[in-house]
């Protein structure tokens, strides 16, 4: 009890498990020498104490009453409130103290107050963060978008003490005391069902009202005879019993080898189930309609390589089943981890072989890629991230499994179907995917863009008509630019353009409520943040109104500048395919599905817009190489693109790894191996200029260069983003021809430099 200032306070447990430690934060104030003490929170709220996040999370109104008095500027590339050394010295010298008044929910007269000075909130952000390139001194604070996002992390915890009593339901928190001459005053807490029924914390149950009084401690009692003897008579019990499991465990383990040896000798290696005459080297995929197409008839959407569902079995398969019939214990721990041919391959954590824990907490805290790279460059270009998963970070590993046609998981179809019905990146099966893709390659290949007179009209539309205008003006009125958000903007309304028709799609550059609505719509569904089902919902209704004015502009009922391109391929596509018997509802939603999905990806590719005309990109070369260093260090899709081995897979000299494990290699991984690209983290464009490398250097970059997939599934839409360099140079042609360079007239703002 040295540690903390004892108060008589006490917080009853929140009625939501995940609530546990909630509490009303009824004021926060800022104090400072020679100052009048400021409220930084305009209105009492509830929020949860949350030791697992680092931040504290605060609503808008909040966090701008802390940017006021404190002058900190909210960075949204890093998300984070970022402090620089000035900033910092200032706030030092201030001498400033900020106090947390909070109080019980259902009696919020009891407070108490909790202080923290500003060494509690001068941290550092490392460059683990993604999007932070050096270590910096940031700000713990958080923008909260909703109640559940409300928190006091860590950065609270540094200067409270809190103390949870899960059996009475209740907690306390008090001002912790840092005295290094302390002396240790441990006090426990006696359980409910002890004969000591007070509590020498006074932390009283949900249903009393006041502070039980402190217990006075009892002396020690030795132990009894009869009760000495019955320790040691337990003792010698729980040694046998563990003596007898393990060598049961060990028979068990070696009956294993003994059956599994039985079963790969027979010959053949082949083995059939009992009451089957299914050969399971041969995989039958049966078709049946998806309701949501209408009686279409696309093979079945299931994972081939699952057992259950195909009857696929290899030979230790087959045997980790029938040793799995008669001792159930060996499934989760004995086979993945000793007898799996996976077993051999090196492991990313050392629980990876047994369970995917590890895994699942790294995508929680977003460090999968991170943690990933590590395990690569530690353990070799293959290692087993879970029980049934792998990874590869090699060029062997790219070809087998992606230009050799490993089936996608059903991670794509939960996560990227609209409007209930496929398109090209949630379809798990190939011969639709190739029907589908055939409908729509003509209208994104680099001969057709560089010749469409179409895209030449919208280029010069976004350029004249729309960009130059608003930087004009942004320009004459002295106005800084939010660079990232305008060229979202951009790449939407040039995406749209050219699939719906120019005056069918977005105009996000002109209409800044419009833009800043559809972008935080995209990135609450995208992050699956709270409210994501409204934000998915709103986008549909979104694109399936651009549909709709498409369909009329191209039945000749809406006159539009352009076509819509993309729309009209694909529908007349489909209306020459099997799918023209369909109802033509649900044709449409077909290719609903389909233009939100390359909407969405249009959303990413901001800046690389296509001027056609522009032949000659390898004129180009130092745009081009920046354009390539940049989609190396922060290419859009980073993370695992999951596949399924088929059976009796060979990767990367391990054999017979049997169907439906999930295998995946990484964009982010692949981009930072030194081997290929020294000094990976730095920026460094010219790594990629003519002459820079030797050609065999050149090459070997361009085969880890995987920013657009490969394969048979790679990336559509690769030219029309790489053509960009074309309009971005011609845009800034224009800029220097129309405002010329002011000597001493900074060029960027500081925001607009950030956002750069």
């Amino acid at each position: 009890m040295s540690s903390f200032t004892p108060n008589s306070v006490s917080f009853g447990f929140g009625e939501v498990v995940s609530q546990d430690l909630l509490v009303e934060l009824q004021s926060i104030v800022t104090e400072r020498p020679g100052a009048l003490d400021s409220s930084l929170l305009p209105n009492v709220i509830c929020i949860v104490i949350d030791p697992t996040v680092s931040h504290i999370g605060l609503p808008l109104e909040s966090c701008q009453a802390f940017e006021q008095t404190f002058g900190i500027q909210w960075d949204p590339l890093s998300e984070f409130y970022l402090v620089n050394d000035t900033l910092h010295s200032s706030l030092v010298s201030q001498n400033i103290s900020i106090t947390f008044q909070l109080g019980t929910v259902t009696t919020p007269d009891q407070t108490i107050a909790i202080t923290l000075p500003y060494a509690s909130f001068d941290l550092q952000v490392t460059t683990d963060y993604t999007s932070v390139t050096n270590a910096t001194r940031y700000f713990p604070l958080r923008r909260a978008s909703s109640q559940d996002q409300c928190t006091l992390g860590r950065a609270f915890l540094q200067e409270a003490y809190l103390i949870a009593d899960y059996e009475r339901s209740n907690f306390s928190i008090s001002q912790c005391v840092f005295n290094q001459s302390a002396q240790q005053d441990i006090k426990p807490i006696s359980s409910i069902n002890s004969t000591n029924t007070t509590n020498p914390l006074m932390l009283p149950s949900n249903n009393t009202t006041a502070p039980q009084t402190p217990l006075t401690l009892s002396t020690p009692r030795s132990l009894s005879v009869g009760s000495t003897v019955a320790v040691v008579i337990s003792s010698i019990l729980a040694v046998a019993l563990i003596a007898s499991g393990l060598g049961y465990w060990l028979w068990q383990k070696r009956k294993t080898h003994t059956i599994i040896s039985k079963l790969l000798d027979q010959n053949g290696c082949r083995v059939e189930l009992e009451g089957s005459n299914e050969n399971f080297n041969e995989l039958e995929t049966a078709e049946r309609p998806l309701p949501e197409l209408g009686g279409f008839a696309w093979p079945r959407l299931e994972l081939q390589g699952m057992i259950a569902a195909h009857g696929l079995v290899d030979d230790r398969t087959v045997a980790h089943e029938l040793i799995d019939g008669r001792t159930g214990r060996h499934q989760y721990i004995v086979f993945p981890a000793f007898i799996s041919p996976l077993a051999k391959i090196p492991k990313a954590h050392f629980t990876s072989s047994i369970s995917s824990a590890w895994t699942w907490w790294s995508r929680r805290t977003e460090r999968e890629n991170i943690s990933i790279l590590s395990a690569h460059r530690e353990k070799g270009p293959i290692v087993r991230l879970g029980p049934n998963e792998l990874s590869m970070n090699s060029i062997n590993g790219l070809r087998q499994i992606y230009t050799g046609g490993y089936d996608k998981t059903k991670f794509y179809v939960d996560e990227f179907t609209n409007f209930k019905t496929l398109n090209l990146v949630s379809m798990v099966d190939h011969k639709p995917h190739t029907i589908q893709k055939r409908m729509l390659t003509n209208a994104y290949s680099k001969s057709f863009l560089q010749s469409s007179t179409d895209l030449q009209i919208i280029c010069g539309a976004m350029i004249y008509d729309r960009l130059l205008p608003l930087l004009h003006s942004t320009a004459v009125d002295a106005m800084s630019v939010d660079v990232l958000e305008i060229m979202l903007g951009t790449g939407m309304d040039f995406v749209s353009a050219y699939i719906f028709g120019l005056e069918n799609g977005t105009d996000f550059i002109r209409d800044a409520t419009a833009r800043k609505q559809y972008l935080e719509d995209c990135h609450t569904m995208v992050s699956d943040l709270p409210g994501a089902n409204e934000a998915c919902q709103k986008l549909e209704a979104h694109c399936l109104a651009m549909c709709q004015a498409a369909e009329r502009t191209a039945a000749g009922a809406k006159q539009t500048t352009t076509k819509p391109v993309v729309y009209s391929k694909m529908s007349s596509e489909l209306s020459k395919s099997d799918l023209s018997y369909t109802p033509s509802p649900q044709r449409k939603m077909i290719l609903a599905s389909e233009m939100l999905d390359h909407l969405l990806a249009g959303r990413d590719t901001i800046g690389y817009l296509a001027l056609p005309g522009h032949q000659a990109i390898d004129a180009l070369p130092l745009l081009n190489a920046i354009i390539y260093e940049t989609l190396r260090l922060h290419v859009i899709v980073a993370g695992p693109q999951p596949r399924l081995t088929p059976p009796n897979a060979t990767l990367e000299g391990y054999t017979k790894i049997p169907a439906g494990v999930v295998v995946s290699s990484s964009a982010y991984s692949l981009h930072r191996n030194p081997e290929v690209f020294p000094n990976p983290k730095t920026f460094r464009p010219e790594r990629w200029m003519p002459g820079e490398k030797s050609p065999e250097q050149s090459e070997a970059m361009r085969r880890w260069f995987w920013a657009f997939s490969s394969g048979g599934r790679m990336c559509i839409g690769n030219y029309f983003a790489l053509l960009g360099e074309s309009m971005i140079y011609e845009l800034f042609e224009k800029l220097a021809g129309a405002f010329p360079i002011i000597p001493g007239l900074p060029l960027l703002t500081s925001t607009v430099a950030r956002q750069n």
